[in-house]
């Protein structure tokens, strides 16, 4: 969360439907360094096994009244960059295919089994798609199928028939539905790949709200207050998104619908109105208001504004993050010097110290998901600032097994804003290592890293939706 510039100094971020049996994912144990002088770790040479698996290209029934060959790679190589980015599976390169494949079957029950066998695969994605002409544009239809090389049974599939818009996005949202589906099939985890990720861009030249699919496709402009929009967040059902403007020349917050329609004024006081997070219910938002004369933490109701205080001290208190459960708030202050994350109970008391041990600044706190993986503690992201170097690392929510995740090298390359996926394996983060402020993901050992955005614009202070 970012704060206004008049009142905090020397950092650009803190201030402002057959299922098959359960498939064993044998997690090998974690190799690490020794730890660093202030107590951080660093995961190293992480290795774990993974669900071999294969998506060639779909292929156009041959009643098909509108003819599009490229639609078939492209819809494979969504799926198959699902995959991929999910980290649980290794898909095949067409290098991998068996010598003499060419293209799958009209029926897969014509797959050579053996070859793929022979090959090292265990499952096939068999897709099949057809393009009818309809009023507003060509309608696709969908038949995928997850087939299993092993048993030479068909595991589960989807047809799905919708109207394909003429920008042609709705392909890649089907495309992640079927994703979506085998991820829940061969691992128990729901999939993410229909999720949406919100974030700030000066494309225009002025800040404002956009929001894209999670890989950074099909960016879309959500505002256009031609100001200064800050720090958009997802409200807990996905349906709104709360963001900080600054077009009536106040940093008020204001919420919209997740489409950019319904922008209405949340909270208008004169002053901050600033690092907001909705509580996990969505009747109350956390924020920081300086209407006292200092940056303090309010709770705020949604729907009758009542205001409840929960910090009182000379400094700056500000980016409150609540937890899952709604009982504790992380939050950075400067009440013992440079700014640190510490922790509170929902009503403000029981009042500690997380980053005890850390040289530096630390802030941008962020709680992972509730429900991820039963194996998972729940974790804490949060940006660590050390001279003009800014890093992502994540640590428990008591405050110890600090892991640094990326690797700064100055102002050229800092990595600020985590936000957590909705299944808590991935963070999406900003990164000006390209020249410019771009978004990027990586799992939550900090490997995996890829660049999503590509506007030719800065974009900054990513969140995730939570489906």
């Amino acid at each position: 969360m970012k704060r206004s510039k008049s009142t905090v100094n020397n950092s650009r971020a803190f201030g402002l439907a057959v299922i098959i049996a359960p498939v064993t994912l044998l997690l090998l144990s974690l190799s690490a360094q020794p730890q660093e002088p202030d107590g951080v770790i660093r995961i190293v040479g992480t290795t774990r096994p993974r669900i071999p698996i294969a998506v060639p290209d779909f292929i156009q029934d041959p009643g098909s009244p509108v003819s599009d060959p490229r639609l078939g790679t492209l819809l494979a190589e969504v799926v198959s960059g699902d995959l991929d980015f999910d980290g649980d599976f290794e898909v095949f390169q067409t290098v991998r295919y068996p010598s003499k494949f060419r293209q799958s079957p009209l029926k897969w029950q014509d797959i050579d089994f053996p070859a793929w066998q022979a090959a090292g695969c265990l499952y096939l994605v068999h897709g099949i798609y057809r393009l009818d002409r309809g009023g507003n544009g060509n309608v696709l239809t969908l038949e995928c199928r997850l087939i299993s090389i092993k048993t030479r049974e068909f595991v589960r599939g989807s047809e799905i028939s919708p109207g394909m818009d003429r920008s042609g996005s709705d392909f890649r949202r089907y495309a992640h539905q079927f994703s979506d589906i085998i991820v829940e099939t061969l691992t128990g985890r729901e999939g993410i790949f229909q999720t949406k990720i919100a974030f700030i861009s000066n494309q225009t030249g002025y800040k404002e709200v956009y929001v894209c699919d999670y890989d950074g496709k099909n960016p879309r402009k959500l505002t256009n207050h031609r100001s200064i929009c800050l720090s958009p967040k997802w409200s807990p059902d996905g349906t709104l998104i709360m963001f900080n403007s600054y077009k009536n020349r106040n940093p008020d917050l204001f919420v919209m619908n997740g489409n950019g329609t319904g922008v209405k004024p949340l909270s208008e006081i004169w002053g901050l109105n600033t690092a907001a997070d909705w509580a996990p219910d969505g009747r109350s938002i956390l924020e920081t208001l300086s209407k006292d004369g200092n940056s303090e933490i309010y709770r705020m109701d949604v729907r009758s504004k009542r205001l409840t205080r929960l910090t009182n001290n000379r400094v700056i208190d500000t980016e409150p993050a609540w937890s899952p459960d709604g009982k504790k708030i992380a939050y950075v202050t400067e009440i013992w010097g440079p700014a640190q994350i510490f922790s509170m109970n929902a009503d403000g008391k029981n009042i500690k110290r997380l980053t005890s041990g850390l040289r530096g600044r630390s802030f941008s706190p962020v709680w992972s998901p509730a429900g991820t993986r039963k194996t998972r503690e729940e974790q804490i992201a949060f940006v660590v600032e050390r001279g003009n170097a800014a890093d992502i690392y994540t640590m428990s929510a008591e405050g110890s097994k600090f892991q640094k995740l990326t690797d700064s090298r100055g102002l050229r390359d800092r990595n600020e804003d985590p936000a957590w996926s909705p299944d808590g394996r991935h963070l999406v983060f900003a990164s000006s290592r390209s020249g410019k402020w771009n978004l990027y993901t990586m799992d939550v050992r900090g490997e995996n890293v890829r660049r999503i955005t590509f506007l030719g614009s800065d974009c900054s202070l990513p969140h995730w939706s939570p489906d």
